[in-house]
């Protein structure tokens, strides 16, 4: 066992001086040796850890629609008093809405459906024919 005393040094000063003991069972070196292991520990934890790590993340391209794909689907349904003026020259109306057969996409299960559509307003996500929808709303990537 090796350790060391600090004596006090100051002969000017009749006080009694501040004296410091430090112990140390490997010898003074001790604390070199000391601080090369922990290097190493961490060194070797660094490397092993750094094998078992994920690589970066792998970015793809955005899948995007045109912007009228995104739009909801709107019949654009006239009210009874326009259907019966737009329709009184028709003598075979019978009361009922006449829908047209439209196709709308959805964006969620990115297929086209058909719904029924009038004339009085609506949007531009609607489509004549189910070829036509799907042919305007294919994925483009950018």
């Amino acid at each position: 066992m090796v350790g060391s005393w600090t004596p006090p040094t100051n002969p000017k000063t009749p006080e009694p001086q501040r004296s410091r003991f430090y112990f140390c069972p490997w010898g003074p070196e001790a604390d070199l040796v000391m601080l090369f292991h922990v290097l190493i520990i961490t060194l070797l934890i660094c490397i092993f850890e750094s094998a078992h790590l994920p690589g970066p993340p792998v970015f793809t391209a955005v899948q995007h629609y045109p912007s009228i794909c995104y739009l909801p689907p709107e019949s654009g349904l006239c009210s009874l008093a326009e259907n019966q003026r737009d329709n009184s020259e028709d003598e075979k109306f019978d009361g009922k809405n006449k829908l047209l057969i439209r196709y709308y996409f959805d964006t969620t299960t990115q297929q086209c459906y058909q719904f029924g559509v009038d004339n009085c307003g609506g949007n531009e996500n609607r489509f004549e024919t189910l070829a036509a929808c799907q042919a305007f709303c294919k994925l483009n990537k950018t």
